[in-house]
């Protein structure tokens, strides 16, 4: 419209390469500083994926309810709306009411967000005041989810397709992404396969052999969806990809016979009871199974006989009395017994980072607190 000149352009186009950097993303800082990821023009590709993964087409509306900081906004919500020509409905920091007066009124038709985003929708008084029936295709991420919970969700807000996807802002989002047509049983898992153009290996942690089908192991990630580096960052860098290019993703995982990838754990969230490895990821997903339980979140604190002990806080439903021993007793002969939380506590809300993922480090240190009260 303003008179491009055609040769301006095409000299622009040749002066700049696939190579070259394009973009940097921030990490959620859920366990630590947040870190900028510095992306390619090659990301394009990816999160255009997670777009017709979705079935997202021309004409489509997302909601873009994510800041572009963050891996979600841009690599789910803005590139995808710009490749495959959605509108993208802006919301400039989230609320549930303003959220569902957006998705009625602007008939948005793709969503997406981790587990609170869906619990703020499906519990918010004036959900039955607005028709969200326009949507038809929906992610979520962040970790597994109850069946029953996945299915109040798919229920409450008539979502016929809500798929997982377990990535991470260093190897451009989405690692993998459910099939149209898995079933909720797999999705609510967080169980999915490869979507990401890179070659994913289970390693183990100390011999960094490669693990078979359904043994856990540290999930790492090589091709073009593996980030350039950390911005100023070169030792952060060079601890987390290998000299031939591997990306240690840090979280723990397992590929089950039919190549679909489930994620246990976290190798900096694992803690040692008597000298065995617990991952929280493993516990919280048996906790979620609890009626009564909205919410679990797991970590290790410390424990003058066994080094580390499970402290679990818990967020229960709207009416619940589920009580402390409740939670202690769902877990004791149904999984192993130093993966059996030690210590209960009930939070009405969890500290969240600005993206809202739970800053695990501040229930590690309040965890610790409450602890050395007792024992004073």
């Amino acid at each position: 419209a303003a008179g491009a000149v055609p040769a301006d352009l095409a000299a622009a186009e040749a002066a700049c390469s696939p190579e070259d950097l394009l973009l940097i993303c921030y990490t959620s800082g859920t366990t630590g500083r947040p870190k900028g990821a510095m992306h390619n023009h090659k990301v394009l590709k990816q999160a255009t994926r997670v777009g017709l993964a979705l079935h997202t087409e021309a004409g489509d509306v997302l909601l873009g309810h994510m800041p572009f900081y963050h891996v979600a906004g841009l690599y789910m919500g803005l590139i995808p709306a710009m490749t495959l020509g959605a509108t993208l409905v802006l919301m400039p920091q989230w609320d549930a009411g303003a959220a569902l007066q957006q998705i009625a009124g602007r008939k948005v038709t793709v969503f997406g967000g981790i587990s609170t985003h869906f619990f703020d929708l499906i519990d918010h008084p004036a959900l039955p005041e607005h028709d969200v029936s326009s949507i038809k295709s929906a992610w979520i991420g962040g970790g597994a989810v109850a069946r029953e919970t996945f299915m109040r969700i798919v229920n409450r807000l008539g979502i016929d397709h809500l798929l997982s996807s377990y990535g991470m802002t260093e190897n451009t989002i989405s690692t993998t992404f459910n099939r149209w047509d898995d079933p909720p049983d797999i999705c609510a898992a967080n169980k999915a396969p490869v979507l990401a153009d890179c070659e994913v290996r289970i390693v183990d942690t100390e011999s960094f052999g490669e693990r078979p089908a359904n043994e856990d192991g540290e999930i790492w990630c090589r091709g073009e969806t593996v980030m350039m580096g950390y911005y100023k960052n070169s030792e952060a860098t060079r601890e987390t990809i290998t000299e031939d290019g591997w990306l240690r993703t840090g979280d723990i995982g397992r590929f089950d016979d039919k190549g679909y990838l489930s994620i246990t754990g976290r190798v900096k969230e694992m803690f040692k009871v008597g000298g065995s490895n617990a991952y929280p990821a493993e516990i919280e997903a048996h906790l979620a199974r609890l009626p009564g339980v909205k919410l679990a979140v797991v970590v290790g604190a410390p424990d003058e006989r066994l080094g580390e002990v499970g402290y679990a806080f818990v967020e229960r439903d709207t009416g619940s009395a589920l009580s402390e021993q409740d939670v202690i007793d769902h877990c004791r002969g149904r999984i192993a017994d130093y993966k059996v939380p030690r210590h209960v506590t009930f939070v009405s809300e969890f500290p969240r980072t600005t993206t809202g993922k739970i800053q695990r480090v501040s229930l590690t240190e309040r965890a610790r607190d409450s602890l050395a009260r007792g024992a004073a």
